[in-house]
């Protein structure tokens, strides 16, 4: 298959029932996923080099934990 074609799969759940199961799993997302996670959010927090005092916005990125280590 060339990497121009991509098969894409319909969505099946509505946005209520995906809200619904992220809220069940983001209390104990971290904890499962931060091992595996951190060393990529270590790597990202280096490249971005935030200084005290500048702003950073995150938008639509996991729990936001990447914000409390910073």
């Amino acid at each position: 298959m060339s990497s121009n074609n991509h098969i894409i799969q319909r969505v099946l759940r509505t946005k209520l029932q995906a809200k619904k199961s992220y809220d069940r799993i983001s209390h104990f997302y971290d904890y499962f996923a931060g091992g595996f996670e951190s060393k990529y959010r270590n790597l990202a927090l280096q490249q971005l080099n935030i200084e005290s005092g500048e702003t950073v916005l995150e938008i639509g990125f996991g729990t936001g934990h990447c914000l409390v280590e910073s």
